[in-house]
C-alpha cells in the first residue's frame, strides 16, 4: 500500500486531565438540570390543586358580593369600561399631574380629619343659639322666616338695575376709591382740628393757598360732571356703562 502523505505533524489527543474536568462539568450541569426537572414536575402535579384552591376562593367572594346585592358581571363589566377610560392619554395626563400634587395637598387632606369635630362644633354653637333665643321669649321659626325674607330682599336689591348701574359706575374703581380715602383722611382731619367762625374776608383769605385751590378745582369739575349726568333730570341717568370723568377747565 502506498501511504499519504501528510501535510504537518500528527496533532497529539488532548490530556487526560482535561478530558476528565470536561466530563465533570458536564455531569454536574446534567445534575441541576434533574434538579429543575424535577422541580418542575412537582409543580406541575401540584398545578390542579392550586388551581382548584383558586376557583374555590373566587367562588366564595363572587357569593359574598351576590349576598350583598352586588352584580358581578355588571360590575366587571365597569371595571372594564374605567380601565378604558383610564388609558386614555388624557385621563393619564390628569392623573399624572395630581400625583405631582399630592405633596402640596398633603396638609389639606390631614385637615379632613378635623371635618367631623368642626361640624359638631358648629352643630352645637347653632343648638346653643337657638336654645339663647327661645330663653329671650324669640321664635326660632320666625328669626329662620325673617332671615330669609332678608336675603331675598338683599339679592332682589342687588340684581336692580340702580345697583348694578351704581357697580358699573366706576364707584369701586382704584381711582374713585383713592379719593373716598383722601376724602375720609381730610374730614377726619378737620373735625380734629379747633372749631371756630369764618367769614367771607377768612374764605378769601384761604382761596389763596394751594391745596384750597387744589379742592376749589376738584369741586367745580365734579359739579360740572355731575351736572352733566343730571342733564334731562334724575330719572333720565342712564346705568352709566362708562366710568366718570372730570373735564378740565381752561
Amino acid at each position: 500500500m502506498t501511504s499519504i502523505p501528510t501535510s504537518g505533524p500528527p496533532t497529539s489527543p488532548p490530556p487526560l486531565r482535561s478530558q476528565t474536568a470536561l466530563l465533570e462539568e458536564i455531569l454536574a450541569r446534567l445534575d441541576r438540570m434533574e434538579r429543575r426537572l424535577d422541580l418542575l414536575a412537582t409543580a406541575s402535579d401540584n398545578l390542579p390543586g392550586l388551581g382548584a384552591m383558586m376557583t374555590d376562593v373566587i367562588d366564595e367572594k363572587v357569593r359574598q358580593a351576590q349576598d350583598q346585592g352586588v352584580d358581578v358581571d355588571a360590575a366587571l363589566a365597569s371595571l372594564g369600561d374605567l380601565v378604558i377610560q383610564l388609558a386614555q392619554p388624557r385621563t393619564l395626563k390628569v392623573l399624572v399631574g395630581l400625583v405631582h400634587e399630592l405633596p402640596r395637598l398633603e396638609p389639606l387632606l390631614a385637615q379632613l380629619d378635623q371635618i367631623p369635630g368642626l361640624i359638631a362644633l358648629a352643630v352645637d354653637t347653632v343648638d346653643e343659639l337657638i336654645a339663647k333665643a327661645q330663653a329671650n321669649g324669640h321664635r326660632v321659626e320666625d328669626i329662620v322666616r325673617n332671615a330669609f325674607l332678608a336675603a331675598g330682599k338683599v339679592v332682589g336689591l342687588l340684581e336692580s338695575p340702580q345697583v348694578v348701574g351704581l357697580l358699573e359706575s366706576g364707584i369701586l374703581a382704584p381711582e374713585a376709591l383713592a379719593v373716598v380715602s383722601q376724602a375720609s383722611h381730610a374730614l377726619a382731619a378737620a373735625s380734629a382740628g379747633p372749631s371756630g367762625r369764618a367769614g367771607l374776608f377768612a374764605l378769601w383769605r384761604a382761596s389763596r393757598k394751594p391745596e384750597f385751590q387744589r379742592a376749589t378745582d376738584f369741586l367745580v369739575r365734579f359739579a360740572g360732571a355731575f351736572g352733566h349726568r343730571l342733564e334731562g333730570g334724575p330719572a333720565a341717568l342712564p346705568g352709566a356703562q362708562d366710568q366718570l370723568k372730570l373735564p378740565h377747565l381752561p
